[in-house]
C-alpha cells in the first residue's frame, strides 16, 4: 500500500511491529507491553543467523541481546523513539493475548487524550485477567507522560462472563499451516477496549454479555468528561462475539462532540447518525473501509 500511494516508509530489520501493538498520544508518549516487544520473535533476538530453522516462520537475525532482558528494553526504548519519534516510552508487563499477538497493548489499554486513558478492569479474582488488567492499571496509574503529568487513567470494565471457543466455531475457522489449531474451550479475547473512534463517534464491540450496555455507557461518560459532552446514538440487537482491531494512532485531539455507536458483530451493517442523516456502512468495514465521517473542528482532519 505504501508503495503504491507513494508514501515514505521505512521498514527497521529488527523490529516487528503491528498498529495494536503500541498505542500514542500524539504528544511524545508511546504505551507498549513488555510480552510482546521483548518477545523472541519481535525483535532482533529472534534467532541466530547461525541457528538455521527450516521451519521457523521468523526472519533471521543476528542475535544482539536476549529476550526479556533489560538490556533489550533498553535498546528497544531507543529504538522506538528514533523510528516513531516519541520521546518516552511506557512499559506495561502484559496484554491479554499472548498468543495471536503476543500480548498487543490495544486489548488493555488507549489514550483518550493527552495524559489520560483507559485500562481494562475487572473485581472477579476468578476472571482469566484479573491479574493483567490490574497491574496493567497500577503501572499507567503511576506513569508520568513525556509532558510531565501523572497520567489520569479510567477504568473500562470486562464483560462479566468469560467467551470461549466451542468446536463449531473452531470448525468454521481455515488455519494457516503456520497457526496454531484453534481448540475447545481456548479463551476468546473479549474486550471492549478494542473499540474504534471516529471522527464522531465510537464504534464498540458488544458480546451479548450483561457489562455490554455498562461499557457503552462508560465510554460515553469518559468521552464527555474528557473532550466535552455530547449526545449518545446507540443502535443494539443480540450479538454474537467478535472483535473489532484498532489500527489507528492519533496526531492530535480536536475538540468536539463525541457519540457511542455499538458495534454488532452479526449484522450486515452500522448505523451511524450524524446531523439528522443516517449512514449504512456494511461488510466494507471489516475489510477496513470505513467511510471518513468529517471533524467537527477540522473538516479536513482525518483521524
Amino acid at each position: 500500500m505504501a508503495e503504491l500511494s507513494g508514501c515514505r516508509r521505512y521498514r527497521p530489520d529488527d523490529m516487528i511491529l503491528e498498529g495494536g501493538s503500541i498505542t500514542v498520544d500524539g504528544e511524545g508518549t508511546l504505551v507498549v507491553t513488555d510480552q510482546c516487544l521483548l518477545s523472541p520473535g519481535r525483535t532482533c533476538s529472534a534467532v541466530l543467523e547461525e541457528e538455521e530453522d527450516p521451519e521457523s516462520i521468523w526472519p533471521k537475525f543476528k542475535k544482539k541481546f536476549e529476550p526479556w532482558s533489560e538490556e533489550l528494553r533498553a535498546y528497544m526504548d531507543e529504538h522506538l523513539k528514533d523510528y516513531l519519534g516519541v520521546e518516552k516510552v511506557i512499559w506495561v508487563k502484559e496484554g491479554i493475548d499472548p498468543e495471536e499477538t503476543n500480548g498487543h497493548i490495544d486489548d488493555v489499554a488507549t489514550f483518550i487524550a493527552p495524559g489520560v486513558m483507559a485500562c481494562i478492569w475487572t473485581d472477579d479474582p476468578e476472571y482469566p485477567f484479573y491479574e493483567q488488567c490490574h497491574a496493567a492499571y497500577e503501572t499507567l496509574s503511576n506513569a508520568v507522560d513525556a509532558k510531565g503529568r501523572k497520567m489520569k487513567v479510567y477504568k473500562l470494565c470486562m464483560p462479566v462472563n468469560p467467551l470461549f471457543m466451542d468446536q463449531a466455531s473452531c470448525d468454521t475457522i481455515d488455519a494457516d499451516e503456520n497457526a496454531e489449531p484453534r481448540v475447545p474451550d481456548e479463551p476468546l479475547i473479549a474486550s471492549y477496549m478494542n473499540y474504534l473512534v471516529t471522527n464522531h463517534g465510537v464504534i464498540v464491540p458488544q458480546y451479548g454479555d450483561e457489562n455490554d450496555q455498562l461499557a457503552v455507557d462508560t465510554l460515553q461518560k469518559i468521552y464527555d468528561e474528557v473532550w466535552g459532552r455530547g449526545r449518545l446514538q446507540v443502535r443494539r440487537r443480540p450479538v454474537r462475539a467478535g472483535r473489532l482491531r484498532r489500527r489507528q494512532h492519533p496526531l492530535h485531539y480536536a475538540a468536539g462532540a463525541v457519540r457511542v455507536i455499538v458495534w454488532l458483530p452479526e449484522a450486515r451493517h452500522l448505523a451511524l447518525q450524524s446531523s439528522g442523516m443516517t449512514l449504512k456502512v456494511y461488510a466494507l468495514l471489516f475489510q477496513g473501509n470505513l467511510p471518513h465521517l468529517g471533524n467537527p473542528a477540522d473538516q479536513s482532519d482525518s483521524r
